[in-house]
């Protein structure tokens, strides 16, 4: 009678879930590591502020310049406009 030995190291039940667990586990700590150094360097903010700034300045000012004092000074109703009653100017 021969005895069978079964090497439970080359049966490959769980494999898969073990390597996706591993792949779970990587991809979160890329993630992790991209989100803080993104965070500490200060691109986040600057990704978020640079489009407000300039959608602010349009709907205030009716331009896209970014610095909101150049902004206002090119607004129209910056413009030193007279009005005379008889249509001459200053």
């Amino acid at each position: 009678m021969k005895i069978k030995f079964t090497n439970k190291i080359k049966k490959n039940a769980g494999q898969i879930t073990v390597e996706y667990i591993l792949l779970a586990v990587t991809l979160t700590t890329l993630f992790h590591i991209a989100a803080k150094t993104l965070r500490d360097n200060g691109y986040l903010n600057n990704f978020q502020d640079l489009p407000n700034k300039v959608f602010v300045n349009l709907i205030e000012n009716g331009n896209w310049k970014i610095d909101e004092t150049a902004s206002r000074n090119i607004h129209p109703n910056q413009y030193l406009l007279h009005y005379t009653p008889d249509g001459n100017g200053p």
